[in-house]
């Protein structure tokens, strides 16, 4: 899964859930391993880059306009695991992780590749949506 999908999910989930923000930050990261169960392409990890950035960019406007940052460290923490992968790969984090990651199918399907997109563009539009937060 792109580390742009991980950082838009956790985002929405953190914006829509009707939980307190440490609870919320929590379902964010668990969120990760979530997602990597479900079957999915993954990028190589240069090809991750600017789709980061651009989740990342998206996040910052989104905190701007809605006057909550929050939501951009729950997208962090949704990417989180994959970046504890990169910096410690054979750590014991990186084995825990992988017993709930996909097993990769190559080649790859397009139909996982249009639900990833689609999963992506859902979560671009529920986070266009203000919502009054009113657990802090």
């Amino acid at each position: 899964m792109t580390g742009a999908t991980h950082i838009l999910a956790a985002a929405a989930l953190y914006q829509r859930g009707g939980l307190k923000t440490p609870y919320l930050f929590v379902f964010a990261f668990l969120s990760h391993f979530l997602l990597d169960a479900v079957p999915h392409f993954d990028m190589e990890l240069q090809w991750n880059y600017i789709p980061v950035a651009c989740a990342g960019a998206y996040l910052l406007i989104v905190g701007k306009w809605q006057g909550d940052y929050k939501v951009l460290i729950a997208g962090l923490l949704g990417a989180l695991p994959d970046i504890f992968l990169v910096l410690q790969p054979g750590s014991n984090f990186s084995v825990f992780h992988n017993l709930f990651h996909f097993k990769k199918l190559y080649p790859v399907s397009k139909t996982l590749l249009t639900a990833e997109m689609a999963f992506l563009i859902i979560c671009v539009i529920t986070l266009l949506y203000k919502k009054h937060r009113v657990l802090k």
